[in-house]
């Protein structure tokens, strides 16, 4: 099924008493904010149903935070970005704090897959999470605590981040402990960044989101919903 991309909130100029006033019409609600919340979205992306390999990179927002391509996935509208696991990565150029939330719509078939985000210091300060790791489990690296394993990779489905609270299809799992400064690391796409390394993880990306605060469980739950939706 074709997917319609929105365009944002129409703006009609009216006069003002002191200018020039902004009436808002018809805002359809977008996949990140599907209740028209307002929330912080800072890059949204969506690579299944996108128009080309170009466009699948496009920051969705309105932002402008398109992704940057460190090593290009394979392509295609249905499955959208597939990454080999061993070299392909794309990067949002967004330094995460310990505020902020993500979430990935994505299919794995085996381990390791599913990456995205950072260990932004040592490995210690984690922003996070994988569909499928060692062992058997999908997992989330959150604050300055341990990591946290999850029984069961996620052959398709949805892993959020918001804060140190950690989600699999809009339901809350694991809470995380502590908190990070970011050191200037940015979260990639199909890998996690290591100090001045990567760590790969194959598997296909649908859709993307990352905001800038913390997300509320019925927030990503809302997300997540209109993202597996797609």
């Amino acid at each position: 099924m074709g997917v319609v991309q929105q365009l944002p909130t129409q703006r009609i100029l009216t006069p003002g008493s002191f200018g020039v006033t902004f009436q808002h019409v018809g805002g359809a609600a977008n996949w990140w904010d599907p209740n028209n919340d307002g929330l912080c979205i800072l890059a949204a992306y969506q690579p299944k149903g996108a128009a080309s390999q170009a466009a699948s990179y496009t920051d969705l927002s309105g932002n402008g935070n398109d992704a940057s391509v460190g090593v290009a996935p394979t392509w295609d509208a249905v499955n959208g970005w597939t990454f080999n696991g061993s070299s392909q990565y794309l990067d949002t150029n967004l330094q995460p704090a310990s505020t902020w939330s993500m979430l990935m719509q994505g299919t794995t078939s085996g381990s390791p897959q599913g990456y995205a985000g950072c260990i932004t210091t040592g490995v210690t300060t984690r922003f996070y999470f994988t569909f499928c790791a060692t062992g058997n489990t999908h997992r989330y690296g959150v604050g300055n605590g341990a990591e946290i394993s999850e029984a069961g990779c996620v052959a398709s489905g949805n892993l959020a981040i918001a804060s140190i609270n950690t989600y699999l299809d809009g339901v809350a799992e694991t809470v995380g402990s502590g908190s990070w400064a970011s050191n200037g690391l940015s979260v990639v796409i199909g890998a996690i960044r290591v100090n001045a390394g990567l760590i790969y993880g194959g598997g296909s990306t649908q859709a993307f989101a990352i905001y800038n605060c913390t997300l509320t469980a019925p927030q990503v739950s809302a997300v997540a919903t209109a993202m597996a939706a797609l």
